[in-house]
This record gives structure tokens, C-alpha cells and sequence, in this order.
């Protein structure tokens, strides 16, 4: 598998090396814009000394500090990744905290690489407000302070948006996308509908086939190759239905923009484009479109992979305001996105206290205390995974996420109760809290009391039953 998947990997390495000399004074020009605006991201992140790699960025670390070297993996440890880190650990120090500095300059990357493209298609007004629609955009700050597969393949992507909208674009340009495209899909195996997005483009941009065909079909031959060993081991298999009915109806996915007002300024922006660009806006809807269709299927979708939509969101914006109507959406995004950064920073990184602080101020502030010890004498299926508040036998998140497991714990309980903590509060690289999210929008809960274990708290849940209807908010549930 190791030797299949980086096969495509040093082929692109070689047109990509030829690219940066074609390129290079672009590309310096890039990489200071880069450097800037992954310190804005730093700024807007937790302080150094907070931050560290959580759940499975911590396995890419070893191949930094030289203690392994790549080898095979699957979907949780790319062979792709493995490598990338492991090259920067040749010419970095040992320490984790550069692996940050790396993951905020490729995040600055991303932005500067979106503006670039946005800059080429429709002027200097459009490119700046994409920039600073991704720069307060929370996820663009949470994952490029993650040195998981998140922020790498999508600033490669976006870097193939922008040689692909080149003026004069030669078959040289095109394997440049073709390569950039191919080591987005080999860190990361969503972005393998990226090439959806740019045939559309291409199809719709009028340009000569002969150019771009042959380097679109050998990049999406690559791609295969690249995806297909790790295809044996996708997360999720045998419950393909039942993620996708859970999933298809959900917004929070796509956090500040899920509640009435995110949907209304996404539409008006949607009609604003389509008014200034018809093809470019319909491969962007389609691309939002197919993506969470695509990804509703997996049981652990969550707004990690939502970075194709966030691209092809924040691109409509930027359309948007060049229209004379247009300073309506952006007032709206200056709305949603203040509205979730405030929140963003709160739970960032958070600490207990932090949470505790929140909590006093929150509806649950009401809330009786008791012991693990009391709460468990209700006899109730235990659903908590975080230390020291885990059950025997041990059930989490996805034990609920399976109706017919849920009804199975049901008729044997009687009752199911959910003690959510930390994890399930704040935000960082776990992504624990898009679960707690989900489960929010699934069911119905009421809640019993403050459960206290040490220095450690919970929020114990009694699950009512499935929603019987969608779960609407006005605004947004980042908030």
C-alpha cells in the first residue's frame, strides 16, 4: 500500500519542483503573503504554550522527530502524510511546536491562495474579501492550528485553483493542477471530488481541450491510484445508510451559516454570483452539493470535512460583493462571523475552568450536583468516554448514533443517560464537540443534574426519544 500510494506522490513532487522554478518570483511573492497571514491565524489561536497535538494529529509526530520512518497506513495514518512529515523533520528541530508553525503557514497558504484565484477571475475587491471571510472563518483558525490532514490538502487545492485560472494556461499549467490536485487526494481521500469542481470549470471556461484533457485524465488516473489501496480500509463501512439519513438534513455542518440568517445571506450571495459569473457559480453550488451528499454517509462527518464547501462558499461571497446589493451579504457574514468567533475563542483550547466559568452563566447553572456514584443507580444505559466518568462497558457518541443500537439499549435499560464534559464542550483537533452537536440534532434530552467525580464534572442527559422534526435556529448554533 506504501509503495502504491506514494508511487503517484513522487511523480507529482517532480512536476511540482518544475513548477516552483517556473514560478518562483510568484511564489515568493505567495510565500510572504503566506507567512502573513498565518500570524493573523496565530494571533486568533490559543497561546503556544496551550496547544498540542490530540487524538490522531499525535500519530504523525514520531515521523517528524525521526523516531519512525514512513511506512504503510490507512485513512487515520495517511502513507501521504507520513511522508510530508517526516521531510520537514529532516530540516526542522525536534519539537512539536514547529509542526504548528507549519501547519499556520500552509493555513496562510490556503488563504492567500483563494485570494490569488479570486483575484484572477474577478479584481483586487473580490480577493480581499475572500481572504478576510477565510481568516475569520473559525475553522480556517481551529485546523490550521492542527497538524492533521485538514489544512494541508485543502491550501494544495486551493493553490490549483489558482494556476488553473492563469492567464494563458499552457499544458505546463495544467499538470501543475493535475499534480497539486493529486497530493490534496493523497493526504486527505475527500478531495478526491475536487476534480468534480475543476472539470466544471474547465467545461464551462470556453478553453481549448487539447490544453487541459490530457493533463485532467492522467491527474484523475493518479488520483485513483493514489485512493484506491487506501480504499480497503474506509471508516464507516456497514452503516452507509443509516450516516447518510442522520446526516443529509443536518446544518451545523456548516457553522456560522446554519441557522435561518446563515441560510438567507448564503442564498442572497448565491443569486449575487450567479448575476456576475452563471457557469463558475453553478460548479460551486454543485461541488457544496455532491460533497455533502458524498459525506453524509460516513458516520463520523463532521465540519472537518466540510473544507471543499467552506472554499466554494467563501468564493460565492466574494462574487457577491461585487454586486450593488452586495454590502447586504457582507453585512450578514460581519454579523454571523463576529457572532462565532466570540464563541470560537471561548471554548478554543478550553480548559476546565474555562468550562466552568461558561457553565455557571448557562441554563445549566440551575442544575442539582451529584456523585458517578449516585447516577449510576438509576440503572440507566451509561453513555460517556471521557475520563473518569467511562462506564463498563465503555459507550460513546456512535453507540447512539445507530438507531437500532440505541433502541437495543432501550429495551434492555429502560433508559438512556448521557454525560457529556469537556471534550464535548470545547473545541480543538478531537472534534469530539461535532458529535455532541450531532446528537443535539438527533434527539431530544432532558437535562438531570451535575455529575462531579474529583475535580471533574458532567452534564448528565436523559435521552426522550429521535426528533420528530428538523431542528431549527434562527441564527446559528456557533454561537
Amino acid at each position: 500500500m506504501f509503495v502504491q500510494t506514494l508511487i503517484p506522490i513522487y511523480i507529482c513532487f517532480f512536476v511540482l519542483l518544475v513548477a516552483i522554478v517556473r514560478f518562483r518570483h510568484l511564489l515568493l511573492n505567495t510565500f510572504w503573503l503566506s507567512v502573513f497571514f498565518g500570524g493573523i491565524l496565530f494571533i486568533l489561536g490559543p497561546s503556544i504554550t496551550d496547544w498540542e497535538p490530540l487524538g490522531h494529529s499525535s500519530q504523525y509526530v514520531p515521523y517528524f522527530m525521526g523516531a519512525s520512518v514512513p511506512g504503510s497506513g490507512d485513512t487515520l495514518s495517511y502513507p501521504a502524510m507520513q511522508l510530508w512529515w517526516w521531510v520537514w523533520g529532516l530540516f526542522l528541530p525536534d519539537s512539536s511546536e514547529w509542526m504548528l508553525l507549519v501547519s499556520l503557514l500552509f493555513g496562510g497558504l490556503g488563504v492567500a491562495a483563494t485570494a490569488l484565484f479570486m483575484y484572477r477571475l474577478m479584481g483586487f475587491k473580490a480577493a480581499a474579501v475572500v481572504a478576510v471571510w477565510l481568516l475569520s472563518h473559525p475553522l480556517t483558525i481551529q485546523w490550521s492550528h492542527s497538524v492533521y490532514n485538514i489544512i494541508f490538502p485543502f491550501s494544495f487545492f486551493a493553490l490549483s485553483t489558482a494556476v488553473l485560472v492563469k492567464p494563458k494556461a499552457n499544458r505546463w499549467d495544467y499538470s501543475t493542477v493535475a499534480a497539486l490536485l493529486t497530493v490534496a487526494c493523497a493526504m486527505r481521500l475527500e478531495w478526491a471530488l475536487a476534480p468534480v469542481l475543476i472539470g466544471v470549470v474547465l467545461l464551462f471556461s470556453g478553453k481549448k481541450a487539447s490544453l487541459w484533457v490530457p493533463s485532467f485524465v492522467l491527474g484523475s488516473l493518479l488520483v485513483g491510484i493514489a485512493c484506491f489501496p487506501l480504499l480497503s480500509s474506509l471508516p464507516g463501512d456497514g452503516e452507509r445508510v443509516n450516516s447518510f439519513f442522520n446526516h443529509v438534513s443536518m446544518t451545523f455542518f456548516w457553522m456560522p451559516y446554519d441557522g435561518l440568517l446563515g441560510a438567507t445571506v448564503m442564498l442572497g450571495a448565491a443569486v449575487l454570483a450567479f448575476n456576475r459569473n452563471k457557469s463558475l457559480t453553478i460548479a460551486l453550488c454543485l461541488s457544496c452539493f455532491c460533497t455533502h451528499l458524498m459525506m453524509s454517509t460516513f458516520d463520523d462527518y463532521g465540519t472537518r470535512h466540510t473544507f471543499v464547501i467552506l472554499f466554494c462558499m467563501g468564493a460565492l461571497v466574494s462574487m457577491a460583493s461585487l454586486h450593488r446589493w452586495g454590502f447586504g451579504v457582507l453585512a450578514g457574514v460581519a454579523v454571523l462571523h463576529g457572532g462565532g468567533i466570540g464563541n470560537f475563542q471561548k471554548r478554543f483550547y478550553a480548559s476546565p475552568e474555562d468550562m466552568a466559568h461558561h457553565m455557571a452563566e448557562s441554563e445549566f447553572k440551575s442544575l442539582p450536583s451529584t456523585t458517578l456514584q449516585k447516577a449510576h443507580l438509576d440503572g440507566c444505559a451509561w453513555i460517556a468516554e471521557e475520563y473518569p466518568f467511562e462506564g463498563s462497558p465503555t459507550r460513546s457518541h456512535f453507540n447512539l448514533l445507530n438507531l437500532t443500537e440505541t433502541n437495543e439499549l432501550m429495551i434492555e435499560y429502560g433508559c438512556i443517560d448521557w454525560c457529556w464534559g469537556l471534550e464535548d464542550w470545547r473545541i480543538n483537533a478531537l472534534s469530539v464537540r461535532d458529535r455532541w452537536m450531532k446528537l443535539q440534532n438527533m434527539y431530544t434530552f432532558t437535562s438531570l443534574d451535575q455529575v462531579n467525580q474529583g475535580d471533574s464534572s458532567c452534564y448528565r442527559q436523559r435521552l426522550d426519544g429521535r426528533r420528530s422534526s428538523f431542528n431549527f435556529v434562527w441564527i446559528s448554533r456557533s454561537w
